[in-house]
């Protein structure tokens, strides 16, 4: 049931990643060429893998453990490992380098309506940017949620080639760390996003307190005296709270 489980999640993960790196590079066929070809593999490998223990004597796993089916069971880690490192390393290089051509045409448009005193000025802050930019933090989630799927399947890849029973225990942990892969992303993306929001509303600051000045009698036909002076004393209240909240003038 592990074997079956693992098998059919495997598959099914690698073709979303593919179809991923399909969608990244425009939907271009000749991308996917190659790790389609190891996904086939793959699936053919899966089919002997399932398929031998039925017609065993015992019906399962454990009286079809010869020599060949633990050469398939390696060779299909291995089409599994091949696909993700594959899929993810090219999705992951289409990003920065489409991060790196945009950074590039802004710097030139940047130096094409500057003067020319200040060309250097804009040059040297490109240089000394550090932030990462929105670009950078989607390659790097995308890389930190396949890099624990990866270690888990060379673990079982070395597993099965040597024969241990720790490969039960890496292929448990293998069918669920897939779920938790898309999980990251998901949760980190929106991670991303509440940082970002926040770090806007910091920026922006607290809203000021604003004081509306009170309407002045003085200007109503008829107004008395007494009328104008309890008006001016009532300005003279809104200039001092306005002084006091302004950023600039409470200073």
């Amino acid at each position: 049931m592990v074997t079956f489980n693992v098998t059919i999640q495997s598959l099914v993960a690698d073709m979303f990643l593919m179809y991923r790196c399909w969608i990244v590079y425009a939907k271009s066929w000749t991308v996917i060429i190659f790790p389609t070809a190891f996904w086939l593999g793959g699936m053919a490998l899966s089919l002997y893998i399932l398929i031998v223990p039925l017609i065993q004597p015992g019906g399962d796993l454990e009286h079809a453990n010869t020599s060949s089916l633990h050469t398939f069971l390696a060779a299909k880690c291995a089409t599994t490992i091949t696909v993700n490192i594959y899929a993810t390393g090219f999705i992951i290089w289409k990003i920065i380098n489409t991060d790196f051509t945009v950074a590039r045409r802004i710097q030139v448009a940047n130096l094409a309506i500057t003067s020319p005193a200040t060309k250097h000025q804009v040059i040297s802050g490109s240089i000394r940017e550090k932030s990462r930019t929105p670009l950078q933090n989607t390659a790097l989630i995308l890389f930190e949620a396949a890099l624990p799927y990866t270690l888990v399947s060379i673990a079982n890849f070395i597993a099965v080639i040597l024969g241990s029973n720790f490969s039960y225990i890496t292929s448990a942990i293998e069918i669920v760390i897939i779920g938790l892969t898309f999980n990251q992303i998901i949760t980190r993306v929106y991670k991303k996003r509440v940082s970002r929001e926040q770090s806007s509303s910091n920026l922006l600051g607290p809203e000021p307190l604003r004081f509306s000045p009170p309407t002045s009698p003085s200007y109503v036909e008829g107004a008395s005296h007494r009328q104008q002076e309890e008006c001016g004393k009532q300005y003279v209240v809104y200039a001092e709270a306005h002084i006091a909240t302004h950023p600039i003038l409470s200073l």
